[in-house]
């Protein structure tokens, strides 16, 4: 496979990767309403490009890296332990490279929405989400601390 082949293949994964769990996070966080705004539509269309930028240059860039590795260490790839070692080097290098979509799309995802949207905490209790009133008493409540609750 030629570089400029590599190069398409690791922006195609990073896109595919981006776009699916993009969805999947904007239809989990607000439902399907969620998914077809403006801001979904925006972040997932500018986010596409930047991903493949990014991710794929990384990824591209660690490829190089694992193949002078493997070459310097294994020598011809021809034989049989060269074989075995480019086999290997490929999945690890595939996950690696899915882990790296999958993390950055979190990470942008996080930074751009999970902060502002989550207005109550959310309590997991047996598989179950419950949201607390919006009554209920905030850790940080100042006016709730008095000398006699402190001591």
């Amino acid at each position: 496979m030629s570089m400029d082949q590599q190069k398409q293949k690791l922006g195609r994964n990073a896109t595919i990767i981006w776009l699916g769990g993009g969805a999947i996070l904007f239809f989990y966080d607000g439902g399907i309403s969620n998914l077809i705004s403006l801001e979904s539509l925006v972040f997932l269309f500018a986010g596409m490009f930047v991903a493949a930028i990014v991710v794929g240059g990384v990824s591209l860039w660690l490829l190089k890296k694992q193949a002078r590795y493997l070459m310097k260490k294994y020598g011809d790839p021809t034989t049989e332990a060269g074989k075995n070692a480019k086999i290997l080097g490929g999945y690890i290098f595939n996950g690696i490279h899915y882990l790296l979509c999958v993390l950055f799309l979190l990470w942008s995802y996080n930074s751009f929405y999970w902060n502002a949207k989550r207005s109550t905490p959310r309590l997991f209790l047996k598989g179950h989400v419950r949201r607390l009133p919006a009554s209920a008493p905030s850790l940080t409540d100042e006016s709730r601390l008095t000398p006699a609750t402190l001591s």
